[in-house]
């Protein structure tokens, strides 16, 4: 891109002879002085201003031998005579462009040639910015490689509406309907077709250089001109209102004086009438003329007179305003309030009298009267509502408020008066206050529940009734607020009531599932369990195989642990619940646990000399112990601090009302409590489900906290679980404490593997317990007959009913399960001999059936052992 600026002489008509094309040699600008003449219609006495501004081309064409000849053209035009050596060379940058001094007889060029479309609108957008816009823009309407001439006029002219613009090319491939609607508007778009002649440039940059100039001067004139006119009509309009005002105001004084109910006095500084208005007459009976002269106490009742004399005196001292009530001696001699506002004229820095307004004020006072007995019954009806009332403006500050509303907050009156709603506010941010009152002054009104921060720190839950009114005194919300914080606690009881209630039927769910899991597994397991037994009793110890089967057993009864815990977390298993002495039972159970943990874990425990007796199941305790000490080791990974405690507590009907599985009365509440990890909230919620667990894979069953939880119910017990992130875990377990007594010591003696030679009848529905329970017995040496059903086990009793010392019967069977038959039995022969055995954990079915004599329960998987003691108590009682 190159810029040039060429100043010359007024031109003279040149040579129309020359013509140039994109591809003939460029002109060298030699035109003589006597070669110019009439330049078109500008002719010679064209004017050109000294100091006008610069004419500024754009020349945009990708051949470069066609920017050299508009070089030649532009520098011809400037000066005829000037050689190619003394043409002025200019820098790149348009913005740095100098042009030549101009003189009264010279016209000012500047050009700027540009070999793309792209780089023609960025100069465009400079000299925009700039203020130094161009005169013409002659475009190339192919460019290549970059945009078309069409598409930089269309960006040209976005940014400069004025310039005109000069559409130039080889040949005719747009269609110029197109270019026009394209580059509007028309009167500013030219077309030259190439080859073009040296004297039609000229003529089109000497035609559009004074139509640029012209216009320039025009737009600054007619700019002027409407300045000028504007403020022409702008004083005409004041000068016109302005006298239209003074007119207006003095016609309203002349009207106020004679016509206003007020009256309009003046006195002297001695209080003499110096003017009254005639309006005195209607106010007062008093003849105005007959008042000049008077002194303004005759008319002043006698009471008064000190007071209004006094304000005289002062208003006489300050020279301010004064206003001041008193009452007024009408001429038939009545007294009426009057309403006086004096305003104090100066001379030489001196009162020297007083203009003043009278005015009757006795249906003011009136209304004063009858407003103030109307808030008096207002207050007195709001102070005895038991609803809070209060009221406040736009900007939250409270206005007024009442009694009940003062009691809800626990403020006085004058402290609520300092204070903004958001200060109270314990719900909703400024914001979202802000926001509230917007809607509510759309809506007109609103009912809601928030709740306040009362002065001791509490909160207060309020329902609020708002109604937004525009009062005389500005804008108002008028609010009643009821006190719902006993609705709202019993809400949220009553809420939190019902999640423990879903809990409790949900756990109560899995429990049931657990049952019937743990039926089909005891019964697998009874079969791996016995078959096993058997096979070792057949093998030799000190063969591979021994040792195998010796692990397979050990794993059977792993998985009967396994399904206890699923029985216990089903509260359906038979516990022998007795009155004991939870102290030394938990004493030896942490002693039991500590083997267990990792010296990094200290043990703590803590419990008073004296603890009421509860009715409970030492084992199943010891297992309640147990399983809460783990889960605290697990808690603990690098160490920690392991508390155990008991303690004698009451749960009071509040604690109850909020936990719907608890009864008012007293408790031994045993508790663990760790410093380990914590839990979320979330995992709170899950912890008592059968397999839920945190732990990794393979690391936990996630049983051992649903043992725990059956257990404590079956024991008519609460469990409670306290925790945060990070600061550790308390377990709570509540029993029902007894009333008085103590725990008789019962420890459990090995019995021996003990068989006999008796008749025993064995009923079970599962073909493989119930051969391998055929097997067990034979090998004790009893004579054993089956019955895959009661129904069956029922006839081959009455065949061998005087042989048969015991049946052993199965539960849960089809046709006729172990409750039909046993009362079958009864019926066949009082004081039979029964025992139970059972996949399900039984406890009321259990208990039924011992009252009415059976001899005992065994629950699946059993082995060997078990079955043999069973058996023989059962035939030996």
């Amino acid at each position: 891109m190159k810029a040039e600026t060429i100043g010359k002489r007024q031109a003279k008509q040149p040579d129309y002879g020359e013509m140039l094309s994109a591809g003939s040699p460029v002109y060298d600008g030699g035109l003589d002085s006597n070669q110019w003449g009439e330049f078109g219609e500008a002719g010679d006495d064209t004017i050109i201003e000294t100091g006008s501004p610069v004419a500024r081309f754009l020349l945009a064409d990708d051949n470069q031998a066609v920017l050299e000849s508009y070089r030649h053209i532009f520098a011809g035009i400037v000066n005829g005579r000037t050689s190619e050596a003394r043409m002025l060379k200019l820098q790149t940058n348009p913005s740095q462009a100098k042009s030549l001094t101009a003189r009264d007889d010279v016209v000012d060029f500047e050009w700027v040639f540009c070999q793309q479309g792209d780089e023609a609108v960025e100069v465009i957008r400079a000299s925009v910015e700039e203020q130094r816009p161009f005169a013409a823009a002659f475009i190339d309407v192919r460019m290549p490689p970059g945009p078309d001439g069409v598409w930089t006029a269309e960006r040209i002219r976005a940014m400069d509406p004025y310039v005109h613009i000069v559409m130039v090319t080889a040949y005719s491939d747009f269609d110029p309907e197109e270019i026009a609607r394209r580059v509007p508007p028309a009167d500013r778009l030219l077309y030259i077709q190439k080859p073009f002649h040296v004297v039609e440039i000229r003529r089109f940059v000497w035609a559009l250089s004074t139509k640029w100039r012209a216009e320039k001067l025009s737009r600054r004139m007619q700019a002027k001109l409407q300045s000028v006119n504007e403020q022409l009509t702008r004083d005409i309009l004041a000068r016109q209102q302005a006298e239209q005002r003074l007119a207006e105001s003095e016609e309203k004084y002349r009207n106020l004086v004679e016509n206003v109910r007020d009256v309009i006095i003046q006195i002297s500084s001695q209080g003499i009438f110096q003017y009254v208005s005639p309006t005195i007459k209607q106010l007062a009976g008093y003849d105005a003329e007959a008042a000049l002269g008077n002194n303004v106490t005759e008319y002043i009742a006698e009471a008064d007179r000190p007071r209004v004399a006094e304000v005289i005196q002062d208003a006489v001292r300050s020279g301010q305003s004064e206003t001041i009530e008193f009452m007024l001696i009408s001429a038939d001699g009545n007294q009426f309030p009057v309403e006086v506002s004096a305003l104090p004229l100066i001379e030489e820095g001196r009162v020297v009298a007083f203009q003043c307004v009278l005015r009757d004020i006795t249906d003011r006072k009136q209304a004063e009267q009858a407003l103030q007995q109307a808030y008096q019954r207002d207050q007195t009806i709001l102070n005895t509502s038991m609803d809070g009332f209060y009221i406040f403006r736009l900007d939250g500050s409270i206005g007024d408020c009442n009694a009940a509303y003062c009691k809800m907050l626990g403020y006085s009156r004058d402290e609520l008066l300092t204070m903004k709603i958001t200060d109270l506010e314990a719900v909703e941010t400024p914001e979202q206050t802000a926001q509230h009152i917007q809607q509510i002054m759309q809506t007109g009104s609103d009912r809601f529940e928030t709740a306040y921060k009362r002065k001791d720190g509490g909160l207060v839950h309020l329902e609020v009734s708002t109604t937004f009114v525009e009062l005389p005194d500005g804008s108002w919300f008028i609010c009643f607020a009821r006190d719902i914080t006993k609705r709202k606690q019993v809400e949220e009881e009553r809420g939190l009531l019902e999640q423990q209630l879903f809990q409790a039927q949900k756990l109560e769910s899995l429990a049931t599932l657990a049952g019937g899991v743990a039926h089909d597994f005891n019964n697998l397991l009874t079969g791996i369990i016995g078959m096993t037994e058997l096979a070792l009793r057949q093998i030799d110890p000190d063969l591979k195989a021994y040792e195998y089967l010796h692990k397979v057993c050990e794993q059977g009864r792993r998985g009967a642990e396994l399904i206890a815990s699923l029985s216990a977390f089903s509260r359906r298993a038979v516990s022998e619940q007795q009155p004991i002495v939870l102290r030394p039972l938990v004493k030896e159970t942490v002693t039991l646990l500590q083997r267990t943990l990792p010296e990094t874990i200290k043990v703590r425990t803590n419990w008073p000399d004296y603890l009421p007796l509860v009715n409970a199941d030492p084992t199943q305790m010891q297992q309640v112990i147990m399983n809460l000490g783990t889960n605290a080791r697990d808690a603990m990974p690098n160490g920690g601090e392991l508390t155990v405690g008991l303690a004698k507590v009451t749960l009071d009907e509040q604690y109850c009302r909020q936990h719907a599985d608890v009864a008012p009365g007293d408790y031994v509440c045993l508790s663990v409590c760790d410093t380990g990890v914590g839990m979320t909230i979330e995992v709170q919620k899950h912890i008592f489900e059968p397999f839920f667990t945190t732990k990794d894979t393979g690391k936990g069953t996630g049983l051992g906290l649903a043992m725990v939880y059956g257990i404590v119910k079956e024991h008519k017990g609460h469990i409670g679980v306290y925790s945060k992130v990070g600061k550790g875990t308390e377990f709570k377990v509540y029993l029902p404490a007894m009333d008085a007594g103590l725990a008789a010591e019962h420890e459990s003696e090995n019995e021996s593997l003990v068989g006999g030679p008796e008749t025993v009848l064995f009923v079970e529905d599962d073909v493989t317990v119930l051969g391998v329970g055929e097997e067990m017995l034979q090998s004790l040496g009893y004579n054993v007959l089956t019955a895959l059903n009661g129904k069956a086990g029922l006839e081959v009793y009455h065949e061998h009913q005087e042989e048969i010392a015991l049946v052993v019967t199965d539960m849960t069977m089809p046709e006729m399960g172990g409750e039909g038959l046993y009362d079958q039995l009864l019926e066949a022969k009082p004081g039979v001999k029964v025992l139970l055995v059972s996949g399900y954990s039984l406890k009321e079915e259990v208990s039924a059936l011992k009252a009415k004599g059976l001899k005992g329960f065994v629950q699946k998987p059993f082995n060997l052992q078990v079955l043999a003691v069973a058996v023989r108590q059962a035939i030996d009682d």
